[in-house]
């Protein structure tokens, strides 16, 4: 479905609207309300499709968002997904089988996947029948045991609070500390119900994560610096990642040691490759290309590390495609990557995505890399090269994505300036 006021929500179709106001005045903060109020009064009819974006603050992490679920709300933290379309949800027997996974309790699991629902204590629940995924069978999540099921959906940090009567979900029985979702992508049942109740103004979505912010029906123009850079989006609604583009170089640079010098991972290798920065499901690690890979162990003296070595919950964090290539630094890596794309622009990955400390099975101390070896899938970036501090702005309308420099001071109580579409 095309909207004809997908680029802008205005009284003007060629006019901005603009929220700014003095940052952290209350006053500001009233008036900002009443102004979303009055507009979803007086409907998109009366102010010639002036209906602003959703904008909504993450809870817990960068791409982890509240949602509530139910009569009575039953609260839930829930993961974007740039790729699926459905929303998932964890259920309360999936977590009775916490040993599986390598959790202490039903607690301690249910805390891991941010809260789970449970029907009996919902009052509005209807249970459609099996859950039968049509997106990319891609993900063990998406392969789980589960009912098709209908509730009240409330999103509690967006701009009108919104609520959704009889909400389709996935109700998943089988547990993983990762697979609960918001399904952002092309056929979003989410986007799909809020465009339906005029709740947003354009088939689009974009993504902050350093503040972090999520903002349904166009972006946040205060959210990053510079101008967009456009790519283009494939054709169709079912796929196993959308977010595609062209890398030119890969230097390790070491900001803490001036005197010793940067290295491009890539001057010796390919020249250029294709890769996926699509955040979910596949978080850590970074794929790159084999031979950039071998340049990558070089210079950091990076190695190999047996599966039977890492601990089952380091496994389901790092959902490495073949855990047994899982590299590991002898010491603690000082460095951080630089990634170029083919139209110049570019982002740094932070050394905190490219190591972390942990212990093996035995209780030895290692230091595991945000790296791993290359597999049968194609080279992707996971949740590292959006998280590293790049503005995501996604429009289906236009068949198009685009990226930004994220602006890394932005006060938490400014306002948002809101635009349509993208």
């Amino acid at each position: 479905m095309t909207h004809q006021c997908a680029e802008i929500k205005t009284v003007s179709s060629r006019a901005r609207w603009n929220v700014s106001f003095s940052p952290g005045s209350v006053y500001s903060r009233l008036l900002f309300l009443y102004v979303c109020l009055l507009i979803s009064i007086l409907g998109a009819a009366s102010l010639n499709c002036a209906i602003l974006p959703q904008y909504i603050t993450a809870r817990v992490a960068p791409i982890a968002f509240a949602a509530e679920l139910g009569s009575p709300p039953q609260e839930l933290s829930l993961l974007l997904s740039t790729i699926s379309n459905e929303t998932l949800v964890p259920s309360k027997l999936g977590c009775s089988k916490y040993q599986q996974y390598g959790f202490a309790s039903s607690f301690d699991c249910e805390t891991s996947v941010g809260g789970i629902f449970d029907p009996d204590n919902s009052t509005s629940y209807t249970r459609i029948g099996p859950f039968n995924t049509t997106d990319f069978m891609d993900n063990s999540a998406r392969a789980a045991n589960g009912s098709l099921s209908r509730d009240i959906f409330i999103l509690p940090q967006s701009t009108l609070n919104v609520t959704i009567d009889q909400f389709e979900f996935g109700l998943i029985d089988d547990t993983l500390p990762i697979g609960y979702e918001i399904g952002l992508g092309p056929g979003s049942s989410l986007l799909r119900r809020l465009l339906d109740m005029n709740l947003i103004p354009s088939n689009s979505y974009s993504i902050d994560p350093l503040l972090p912010a999520l903002t349904l029906g166009g972006y946040d123009q205060a959210g990053f610096t510079g101008s967009f850079h456009d790519y283009p989006l494939p054709v169709g609604t079912n796929h196993s990642s959308l977010l595609h583009v062209s890398v030119v170089d890969i230097i390790i640079e070491y900001p803490h040691n001036p005197g010793k010098p940067s290295v491009s991972l890539m001057q010796h290798s390919v020249k250029q490759f294709d890769t996926s920065i699509d955040p979910f499901p596949d978080i850590l690690p970074i794929i790159l290309p084999q031979d950039v890979t071998a340049a990558f162990m070089k210079e950091t003296g990076a190695a190999t590390i047996a599966s039977r070595d890492v601990p089952q919950q380091q496994k389901m964090l790092l959902l490495a495609p073949d855990m047994n290539n899982t590299l590991h630094y002898p010491n603690q890596f000082a460095g951080v990557m630089k990634v170029v794309l083919s139209d110049g622009f570019n982002t740094t990955i932070p050394n905190s995505m490219l190591v972390w400390n942990t212990t093996t099975k035995s209780n030895d101390s290692i230091w595991m890399s945000g790296v791993g070896m290359p597999s049968s899938r194609q080279p992707r970036f996971g949740s590292s090269f959006l998280n590293s501090g790049v503005y995501l702005a996604v429009n289906y309308e236009r068949q198009k994505f685009s990226l930004a420099n994220s602006l890394l001071n932005v006060d938490v109580d400014s306002f948002p300036s809101l635009i349509g579409g993208s």
